[in-house]
């Protein structure tokens, strides 16, 4: 605020210091007003004088002047008319220059008019009588003229002379009303100078008043602004120094300085000083109440120091939650989600749960435990700011029993490395970690469930039993890797066989399960098994090959088959080999006959294994003569089981069970060495020889170190390779063609003759033989058996 600097008397006075503001507006208000009343009543006076002077000359003067100007002109008219008397008159010229009595009343009129405006002045009335006694004068004359003219008009009327001015005593008469006239003209002039003088006078005071009521407006008007500016700088000057100093001190308070306070003249008792003296108190309140805020601040400081370490250093998340927003948390939360302070502050609660399902979830139950004092707890998947899922432990308290709208403290620990870990172990435990199916202790539970199910609603359960014809050939002869490929493809083919309800399990190996619940019928389970078949017909493409896997299937239904678990399921495999015994891909039922041979089966198994521990096996060697010279040249080692000492089994009845069961691993590597073994005695008997063929069968030739094997074997028994001829079938050759070739490239290397065995039962041709280093080929005798 900018102050006006006043004079010094007033600055100086201590009457005007000593003037409280509302009493300075008091007295500016009375003088304001007084001054506006005085303006008023002046105007109303003036402008009353000058309107009665306008009033005097409205009705007055100027209507005065009208009459006399009026009577001059028809006096005027009078005078004109009596020139025709100097020329003369004729008898037939009536009354010429002479009033008429209508000109007689309106003079008349105009005569009574003046003088009823004369009654108000002396002078101006004895004139206008004058007036009116000339007026009748000159008509009195003008009737003696008359008169002298009718006369003289009387005798002269036989003789038709004209009257003239000759007539006697016309000239007297007529002069006598010229002077009466000039009389008349004397007094209006008389009256008119009055009424000139009067008028000029009456304006001119007007104007002097209105300019005096001018100057007095004026002069007034100035008055009251100059008593309002001087109020304006007075209220200004008392108020401006005050409240720079209020306002300075209310700056300085709140900027800080508590001590601030304003001094104030114990003299003046204005509201200033009232307003100093609470402000003052104000102060001193506040100073207090700011030390007592200081010491509480410090000390909450302290404790919030104290509770923001426990909680930031706190190992779960925690969460301040407020009508579902969200409004502190502390580190471990932020690392947890994945947002920043500013960006979780007032957030949602909900963002951070993966699915609203769960959110509603929890809010319903944790919402009953925290109205009633309790701690609600869970395990929920939440969602993080980028939109990866996580497992928390989540656990609320609210702050009021009974009213969660004060706010909820929500804590988040991060469990998902235990729940992957008990999702691991539910996996490892329940599913087969290559196919992901279900594994065989689940496959149990399952079954049990679906017998428990079935028998309370009367229903039917199928069991299907699959095994894989020959799975253990492609295993060997392209790996393992390809076999475990292999396994998950059949087992999404079984599983895109099936209904969504049934289960599909793998037992192990090339082995796998189907439970068929709620079955209408028994046929039913056939036409699945089929359906089964048929999904697996179409080759596989394994590595650039095409390979095409067979199933035997075993059927066995409950509760005809069976009444429990273990029994179907052994029913189901008995039915299974069944089926692999009749030719392969295709299915079984279970029948009672097929337990024997599945019991027969088991004990070759068992037998078989205890064959290759008592070492119960027997080489045979087969001559191969030259059709030339029809000796014997060579020998195919060919391997016999001594089941007992007058039993003497055949090869093919246990040699698959040998490659079923793997053991034609260990009984293979047996075979080379008792060969190699054996070729120093052959030497000596014949001295034809040359070698010995010796089969190699494809889970053998799998091992990539097959061919230092083999040439480790004859350095130990001391023979040469060139005595010795590896043999193996044309099916083994063509799978993995480059592995393959590199194996028989290493042996021929070596110095061992290779032998292909089964010519003609595979896709290979002369032609694509070529690129393999083979010595001699074996026509499969379904080519040569019915040549003659």
């Amino acid at each position: 605020m900018q102050q006006i600097e006043l004079p010094g008397y007033l600055k100086n006075s201590r009457f005007l210091n000593n003037l409280s503001v509302h009493k300075i507006l008091q007295y500016w208000a009375v003088i304001c007003a007084g001054a506006v009343v005085v303006l008023s009543l002046t105007a109303l006076l003036t402008n009353d004088v000058i309107s009665s002077r306008h009033r005097v000359l409205e009705e007055y003067y100027i209507p005065a002047g009208n009459l006399l100007r009026n009577l001059d002109s028809q006096l005027a008219e009078l005078e004109e008319s009596l020139r025709v008397l100097t020329d003369g008159v004729s008898g037939d010229e009536l009354d010429p220059g002479f009033a008429t009595d209508e000109q007689k009343q309106q003079i008349s009129a105009h005569l009574s008019q003046l003088l009823n405006l004369a009654d108000e002045e002396a002078h101006f009335l004895i004139l206008a009588s004058s007036l009116e006694q000339g007026f009748h004068e000159y008509f009195s004359r003008q009737d003696r003229v008359r008169e002298t003219l009718v006369n003289a008009l009387g005798n002269a009327a036989d003789k038709n002379i004209p009257v003239t001015a000759d007539v006697p005593g016309l000239a007297e008469r007529v002069d006598s009303l010229h002077e009466t006239s000039s009389s008349l003209h004397g007094i209006l002039e008389r009256l008119s100078t009055i009424i000139t003088d009067r008028t000029r006078s009456l304006v001119s005071t007007t104007y002097e008043l209105s300019q005096f009521n001018l100057y007095i407006i004026v002069t007034i008007s100035l008055l009251v602004i100059g008593v309002i500016i001087a109020g304006i700088s007075l209220v200004i000057f008392r108020i401006d120094q005050p409240l720079g100093k209020v306002t300075a001190a209310m700056h300085d308070l709140s900027e800080g300085d508590m001590s601030r306070r304003i001094e104030s003249p114990r003299t003046t008792n204005d509201e200033f000083t009232v307003l100093s003296e609470d402000f003052n108190r104000f102060a001193r309140r506040t100073q207090a109440l700011f030390d007592e805020v200081v010491d509480a601040r410090d000390a909450l400081e302290a404790s919030e120091k104290r509770t923001r370490a426990i909680l930031e250093n706190a190992l779960v998340g925690i969460v301040y939650v407020k009508q579902q927003r969200i409004f502190d948390v502390n580190e471990k939360f932020l690392d947890l989600f994945g947002y920043t302070r500013e960006e979780i502050t007032g957030l949602n609660i909900d963002s951070l749960y993966a699915s609203k399902d769960d959110l509603d979830t929890v809010t319903s139950a944790s919402t009953v435990l925290l109205n009633s004092g309790n701690t609600y707890q869970g395990e929920w998947q939440m969602k993080q700011k980028n939109g990866n899922e996580f497992w928390c432990a989540v656990s609320a308290k609210s702050l009021s029993a009974g009213n969660i709208d004060d706010g909820i403290i929500w804590l988040f620990e991060d469990i998902t490395r235990r729940k992957n870990q008990e999702n691991e172990l539910m996996e490892l435990a329940n599913f087969d970690t290559l196919t992901r199916l279900p594994n065989r202790s689940l496959f149990m539970d399952r079954l049990q469930q679906g017998i428990n199910r079935a028998g309370r609603d009367n229903k039917i359960l199928g069991l299907l039993y699959i095994d894989l014809d020959r799975f253990k050939t492609i295993n060997d002869s392209l790996g393992h890797n390809a076999g475990d490929e292999l396994l998950r493809i059949v087992a999404g083919r079984i599983s895109e066989s099936v209904r969504g309800s049934d289960t599909v399990s793998r037992l192990g190996g090339d082995e796998f399960t189907v439970i068929l619940p709620e079955l209408l019928d028994i046929s039913d389970a056939g036409k699945v098994a089929e359906k089964v078949i048929n999904m697996l017909a179409n080759p596989c493409n394994l590595y650039t090959h095409d390979i095409s896997i067979t199933p035997s299937i075993g059927v066995s239904i409950y509760p005809g088959d069976a009444d429990n678990w273990e029994s179907l399921l052994k029913n189901a495999e008995s039915a299974m080999y069944h089926a692999k015994s009749t030719g392969r891909n295709n299915y079984s039922y279970y029948t009672q006959s097929m337990n024997a041979r599945a019991r027969q089966r088991l004990e070759r198994e068992s037998k078989l294994r205890r064959a290759v521990d008592d070492e119960q096996f027997r080489l045979y060697y087969q001559p191969q003569v030259d059709v030339h010279s029809m000796k014997i040249t060579g020998y195919e080692a060919l391997i016999r089981w001594q089941e007992t000492e007058d039993s003497l089994v055949s090869p093919d009845q246990f040699v698959p069970l040998l490659e079923d069961t793997g053991l034609i691993i260990p009984v293979g590597e047996w075979i080379l060495y008792r060969a190699c073994h054996d070729i120093p005695e052959l030497t000596r008997r014949n001295k034809d020889f040359k070698s010995v063929s010796i089969n190699l069968s494809a889970r053998q030739f799998i091992d990539d170190s097959i061919a230092r094997r083999i040439t480790a074997i004859t350095s130990e028994c001391g023979i040469s390779p060139e005595h010795v001829v590896i043999e193996i079938t044309e099916s083994l050759m063509m799978t993995e063609t480059q592995r393959s070739l590199a194996i028989l490239t290493e042996l021929n290397r070596s110095g061992f003759h290779l032998s292909l065995d089964d010519f003609g039962t595979g896709y290979s041709s002369l032609a694509y033989l070529r690129q393999f280093p083979i010595d001699v080929i074996k026509i499969d005798q379904s080519f040569v058996r019915g040549m003659l």
